[in-house]
């Protein structure tokens, strides 16, 4: 089964196919298009973030793409690597 109701844009953005997972955030829109074969099912949950404010938020995730980024090109081992994954562990219990 192909993944015929997620748009381009979601294909793209994470390779989705038949039974994946896809998040989204509270702020952005999105829309769901019309199942033209086979069915939809779908399954729905809120979370509540541990970081109240929105520019917080923005920046951890920041950082988190920036570390991911890192780890790619240094491996898990590198110290700057070791060093900010402490930083964004302890932003994160703040």
């Amino acid at each position: 089964m192909d993944n015929v109701g997620f748009s381009a844009h979601a294909r793209r953005w994470c390779g989705c196919r038949y039974g994946c997972g896809l998040n989204g955030w509270t702020w952005g829109l999105h829309r769901v298009t019309e199942v033209t074969r086979g069915v939809r099912v779908a399954s729905f949950l809120w979370l509540q973030s541990m970081v109240r404010d929105q520019a917080e938020r923005t920046m951890l995730f920041q950082l988190d793409t920036s570390l991911h980024q890192l780890v790619a090109g240094n491996g898990n081992a590198d110290p700057t690597v070791i060093q900010l994954a402490a930083v964004y562990q302890n932003l994160v219990r703040r």
